[in-house]
């Protein structure tokens, strides 16, 4: 907004030419002629005023960044303050292979406090259960009676009642969809055979027909001391945003009731008629002996966490084990503290090694760079060749159709690249979800920088062959087909006026407004919308499966992608004529605003959560905000190279290849500059938060704070807590979708 105001402040003291020049319309051959006779002359005038507001819009803007970027370190550095569960974690890596009937946490216990003098909390190991995810998260739901059901008999009847008014066909062919749909969403256990009988796949029917609940209570906020911690019901993280949409009408639900020996734990489902049926059948002790069997033939991965009472006690014992590591079964492994939350570790991923990491992230970039060649070279190049084929002379302009083909040209490349960068990223097998973001955001800030770099280099290529063959003239009269320099290309009037009208309608709506109303309106509205309809119309879809349906995700640090590339497009229209400064800066102001707006409607309404403990993508994104700041110092470059030619705005001191370099080397020298001083802020604000003591806080205080520990989020081990160890107070899982 600042720069914005600068700009239109010089434009009506100085001249308002500034506004228009680049975008006057010629009518005839002979007035486009006075035009850029016009155009050249004004620019030469007027060019020190676009220089100043250049060094003024980098000076402004370096500032600017180091300014941001220590707020937000400072808030990193305030949170930080408070005691988490990273705080009293270590993670563990060498560990050597054990199967699950190996009691694995109780040895890594004894060894890391034998090794390291000091006392061990608990152990959560990552297990290797890549075969059988399906059936560990089937075990999971069962687990936290999600699946809990009325009767069968009544199941059945309300099938009966959709069969007489819609008829089988009908029936038939709306489960099949339903089904598919569902199924696309990540909602699973759903019967895709039209018109079955049968429950879900995930649910457990005793031998009386009714559908079992979980065989345990949870348990919140109790502690025991071999690792099973469970959590309180408070917030997850720091600076995290938490909400809970309600789940569809469970009427059909029957309600857990307490009988039987309390010791035994056994539960029992209360039908609508008020009688109590015993959930420990024998399709559900088999069920509990499948579990067993799994877990006991299951493999550890190389990394566990451990937890220690306190934060001093972590520390020492990673202190400790610095130098010589702990020796596991004969494996040397080195023992690190933990950085990220609970919340953000990725069970399924710990069990790939750095080298299949490595392989997936060249094939995950490999794959972006062919779709945007594939973009370009099969959608965008026939759109350009179409676009360049009319005259600019009389009217012969593109019209509406033209526009409106490349708004959908851009949007679908956006849409298409930010898919193909999110599969990247995760299929990129890594340990957290601040890593996965990280990634995306290098991913997809890479890939449209390509994409639109593409779209300049065929544009000049294509409006330049147009023009020889038109025998198009440059303001002094010379044939731009005899024209042997780039910047006297470049500086043509109608080379100007092809790439601005390129860079306004790239920018303006297709790339600033049109793929932020359609996430709002198709990724979150409607999903939720046809959610409802199919949870209202599936009387299978409960519990987890309803809110999975209903479509709450977890809100994502990818934004930083999206304005990071909105801002380096603008920074690079000064090397354009002047006519489309102030409308593209009014257009990203206005968008930028609409996006703020976004997202404070889908942190609150359409996301279950929004955790972020670690400040690697905030970091990253700070480097590269110093790539669109030096972009305008590469632009002052390129002007003030043109204020040295005279009358020829394209006759400066550098020429060709110099003048590339020296625009390159300006880039590059700032961005090393400016990481230098992010660098140097970070340490300094660091050390100004380093006194301050958290020693006295205690894990068992700390977890009444956080639902997600270590344990509650390891998949394996909260079914190895109630299957194998034995516990009488098991670890219950924690998802931010349980209702």
């Amino acid at each position: 907004t600042c720069l914005l105001i600068v700009w239109l402040g010089l434009a009506f003291v100085i001249s308002t030419d500034l506004l228009i020049l680049g975008s006057r319309e010629a009518k005839s051959t002979q007035f486009l002629c006075a035009v850029a006779a016009w155009g050249h002359n004004r620019q030469l005038q007027l060019l020190w005023a676009k220089v100043v507001w250049l060094v003024f819009a980098y000076l402004f803007s370096f500032g600017g960044a180091l300014v941001y970027a220590s707020q937000q370190m400072k808030l990193f550095v305030r949170d930080d303050r408070q005691a988490t569960m990273a705080s009293f974690a270590a993670r563990i890596d060498g560990l050597p292979r054990m199967k699950g009937s190996e009691h694995a946490e109780e040895l890594l216990k004894q060894q890391v406090s034998h090794a390291t003098r000091e006392v061990v909390f608990g152990i959560s190991i990552a297990w290797d259960y890549t075969l059988c995810s399906d059936q560990v998260e089937t075990a999971l739901e069962r687990d936290m009676g999600v699946k809990a059901q009325a009767c069968v008999h009544f199941e059945e009847q309300v099938q009966s009642q959709h069969s007489l008014r819609d008829g089988h066909v009908w029936r038939g062919l709306n489960w099949m969809v339903t089904s598919r749909l569902l199924t696309a969403w990540g909602v699973t256990g759903i019967a895709t055979r039209a018109g079955s009988d049968a429950m879900p796949k995930h649910g457990n029917l005793a031998s009386d027909g009714i559908a079992n609940a979980s065989d345990t209570p949870s348990h919140h906020g109790n502690l025991t001391s071999d690792g099973t911690a469970n959590a309180s019901d408070t917030p997850s993280n720091r600076g995290s945003t938490s909400t809970h949409s309600a789940s569809s009408d469970d009427t059909y639900r029957g309600s857990v009731v307490r009988s039987g020996n309390p010791q035994l734990g056994t539960r029992s489902l209360q039908k609508p008629g008020g009688r109590s049926i015993p959930s420990h059948s024998p399709r559900t002790l088999r069920k509990d002996q499948e579990i067993k069997r799994m877990l006991l033939q299951m493999e550890n991965t190389a990394v566990a966490y451990v937890v220690f009472h306190t934060k001093r006690s972590r520390d020492m014992a990673v202190e400790a084990a610095r130098n010589r590591g702990i020796t596991i079964l004969g494996r040397n492994c080195q023992l690190k503290a933990v950085q990220h939350e609970p919340a953000e570790v990725l069970w399924e991923n710990h069990h790939v090694c750095s080298s299949q990491r490595r392989t997936e992230l060249l094939i995950g970039g490999l794959l972006l760079v062919a779709a945007c060649l594939t973009w370009a070279g099969f959608l965008y190049l026939p759109f350009a060749h179409y676009v360049n084929s009319f005259s600019y002379a009389n009217g012969d302009e593109p019209g509406l159709f033209s526009e409106v083909l490349f708004v959908v040209l851009v949007v679908c490349a956006r849409v298409g690249l930010i898919a193909c960068s999110k599969t990247a990223a995760r299929r990129s097998c890594l340990l957290y979800t601040s890593q996965v973001d990280r990634t995306h955001v290098l991913f997809i800030s890479a890939a449209l920088v390509l994409c639109v770099s593409l779209v300049i280099v065929l544009e000049v290529r294509l409006s330049y062959q147009t023009l020889v063959g038109r025998g198009a003239r440059a303001a002094s009269g010379q044939l731009i087909g005899s024209m042997t320099s780039f910047e006297k290309i470049l500086e043509a009037f109608m080379m100007q006026k092809s790439l601005g009208q390129l860079v306004w309608g790239y920018c303006f709506p297709s790339t600033f407004l049109i793929p932020f109303v359609a996430e709002l309106v198709v990724s979150h509205w409607l999903r939720q919308h046809l959610g409802r309809l199919l949870v209202g119309a599936n009387p299978k879809v409960r519990g987890l499966n309803a809110l999975k349906a209903i479509g709450l995700t977890e809100m994502e640090q990818g934004r930083y992608a999206d304005l990071l590339f909105n801002v380096l497009l603008v920074t690079c229209v000064p090397f354009l004529a002047p006519a489309y400064m102030h409308r593209i800066f009014l257009a990203l102001i206005f968008s930028h605003s609409y996006i703020y707006c976004f997202d404070q409607v889908k942190v609150l309404r359409y996301v279950v959560r929004f955790d972020f403990s670690s400040p690697e993508v905030h970091d990253l994104a700070m480097r590269l905000l110093a790539v669109p700041t030096g972009v305008l110092l590469g632009a002052a470059v390129f002007k003030i190279n043109q204020m040295t030619g005279g009358i020829q705005l394209s006759s400066g001191i550098l020429k060709g290849s110099r003048l590339l370099g020296a625009v390159i080397l300006a880039v590059v020298a700032h961005v090393f500059m400016h990481r230098w001083a992010l660098t140097t802020l970070k340490s300094h604000i660091r050390g100004q938060g380093a006194g301050y003591d958290k020693q006295g806080a205690t894990y068992e205080d700390t977890a009444e704070l956080f639902k997600a520990t270590y344990f509650s989020v390891n998949p394996v081990h909260c079914l190895r807590s109630r299957h194998v160890l034995g516990q009488k107070s098991h670890q219950t899982f924690y998802s931010p979708l349980k209702p």
